[in-house]
């Protein structure tokens, strides 16, 4: 570390930083390394469809790195440098991917399972199904995409062939019977509008009171498409992100723990969780509290904290800790430096855990195990919360323990947080973080929390629309899942 008194705040983050790059491109240049391998090892399908999974992914942590404020964009744009110094091209993730799937379609004939699709090849074409029975061809570079950007539509005589061997999917079966219910065409209630400033707490409340409403006013799939405008296929779209996230939700149950959801991404997880609790009359008990990177700035939402406690997660990755428990161990000695280095952050991550307290006075008063629960990737925030949950709130050895679980993880912390996460999978995090109800719902009222009480402003009337149909599917889901036992 670098101890000159002209030594800035500003520079030391810059060098944290570069830790996190160092860390992120070694992983990326040594899987590329071995992709490159593996291509002339290998010439199974298996083998092929591994690699070329394995890239997409890659590029796309590389792609969403790319993204205004995540944090990452210098990252994302210097590894691209990288990969143009040793390959001759910054796109070799994509050239990866796209070689390993075309010489493994030389092999495949026949339906083929590959990420959370079934898919039919034939005469090397790759075809998708969607759920209201059309057959599309998919090229290879949108294979591993949870929902497939579809091509052309399949010539009648191929169909036929496609259908004879066809076996239905979850997603088929769930589409189907929510069609076969034969449920009203019309909303015959007021769909949930909030207008200004409130809380997540107040919003949660409301959108109970709207779940109930819809549980008792079912709505038919086709309705949907004409009552919200919406393209052909956007329903069905719609149904199969939201069965992903009561399979997901249910896993959490199974648990028998107390889940901690963190807004905004997971708000679609409590409302699930709160939508089987009525449909069958049970007390699952957890909650939800919005902790973000907003929340962690010094001012004008810079997220310098939460740029802190990320690259004090890279610091410990680099020494290598070989279990979970030897990698919090090194995280919590990293962060208590951080506080003491850094009274205001002290301050404001005491404030927070304050705030944290009501949202687990049951887990508290029962000593129940708290699971911290987000959609991931790396889980910043979620490690955030159980550190401070662990630090100012659990002083008694008899009190309840805590956890964390991601949606989705990263390619690198796969090692590290071991069964603390549900896939790997990582287009289906995308997924779920762009519904609406998880990116344009309602942002945190910047500063709120500071003057006390942590405030939302709620979104455009027209993004409030398109979560009112998110919520409506995400209910229909959720209760035909339940009554069909899918879930």
């Amino acid at each position: 570390m670098d101890t000159r008194k002209n030594y800035t705040e500003e520079k030391r983050i810059a060098h944290l930083k570069q830790i996190d790059f160092d860390f992120i491109a070694t992983h990326f240049r040594k899987r590329i390394k071995q992709f490159l391998r593996d291509l002339d090892v290998y010439q199974d399908s298996r083998h092929l469809l591994e690699i070329s999974k394995r890239a997409f992914y890659l590029q796309h942590y590389l792609y969403n790195m790319s993204y205004p404020d995540t944090g990452y964009e210098a990252i994302s744009e210097n590894l691209e440098k990288q990969f143009i110094k040793d390959h001759g091209t910054a796109s070799i993730l994509k050239d990866i991917q796209y070689r390993a799937y075309t010489k493994a379609l030389e092999r495949i004939s026949g339906p083929i399972r590959i990420g959370e699709n079934t898919f039919f090849v034939l005469n090397k074409i790759t075809y998708y199904r969607s759920l209201k029975g059309k057959w599309y061809s998919v090229d290879p570079q949108n294979v591993f995409y949870f929902i497939p950007e579809l091509g052309t539509t399949a010539a009648q005589n191929v169909i036929a062939l496609l259908e004879q061997q066809y076996l239905p999917t979850r997603y088929d079966k769930i589409f189907t019977t929510w069609k076969e219910k034969n449920y009203p065409s019309d909303i015959r209630y007021a769909l949930l509008y909030v207008h200004g400033v409130t809380t997540p707490e107040e919003y949660f409340s409301k959108t109970v009171e709207q779940i109930k409403i819809l549980i008792q006013n079912p709505v038919s799939p086709e309705s949907l498409s004409v009552l919200f405008d919406q393209p052909e296929h956007t329903i069905e779209m719609l149904c199969k992100r939201s069965s992903n996230i009561v399979a997901f939700v249910q896993q959490i149950q199974e648990k028998k723990v107390f889940p901690l959801y963190l807004l905004r991404d997971c708000l679609m997880f409590a409302e699930v969780q709160k939508t089987l609790e009525l449909l069958n009359n049970t007390s699952h008990t957890g909650n939800q509290i919005m902790i973000n990177r907003g929340l962690l700035s010094r001012n004008n939402n810079d997220q310098y904290y939460w740029t802190l406690s990320v690259d004090a997660i890279y610091e410990v990755l680099r020494n290598n800790p070989r279990t979970f428990s030897e990698f919090y161990k090194q995280y919590v000695n990293s962060m208590r430096q951080l506080e003491k280095k850094y009274p205001d952050m002290q301050r404001l991550l005491k404030n927070i855990s304050v705030s944290i307290k009501p949202h687990i006075k049951d887990a508290l008063d029962t000593n129940q195990k708290i699971v911290v629960v987000d959609t991931g990737l790396q889980g910043s925030i979620t490690l955030l919360t159980k550190y401070l949950i662990d630090t100012y709130l659990l002083n008694a050895p008899s009190q309840a323990s805590t956890d964390m679980y991601l949606y989705v993880v990263g390619d690198w912390f796969k090692k590290i947080f071991n069964h603390r996460y549900a896939s790997d999978y990582y287009p289906i995090m995308q997924e779920i973080e762009s519904f609406c109800r998880s990116e344009n719902l309602y942002t945190y009222k910047k500063k709120s929390f500071e003057t006390g009480k942590l405030e939302i402003t709620m979104g455009s009337y027209e993004h409030q629309r398109l979560s009112n149909l998110e919520l409506i599917v995400l209910v229909m889901t959720t209760m035909i899942m339940n009554e069909s036992r899918l879930v």
